[in-house]
């Protein structure tokens, strides 16, 4: 049997998995600090807790 092509960028194979990554392996990685639960910065760089390189000052949203 070929594999049915993807209908967009959020189709998974089986909807179960979808359910098993966010209600199992989510919370389990949550739980274990290896993911946070909340994103507390602004950018991906402040929640990665990367430093701003040198010289660069940060983005400013109006």
């Amino acid at each position: 049997m070929e594999p049915r092509p993807p209908r967009d960028d959020t189709d998974v194979a089986d909807p179960r998995q979808h359910g098993f990554v966010v209600n199992g392996l989510l919370h389990e990685l949550r739980k274990r600090k290896i993911v946070a639960a909340d994103y507390t910065g602004t950018t991906l760089r402040e929640n990665l807790g990367l430093e701003l390189p040198a010289g660069k000052a940060p983005a400013r949203r109006s």
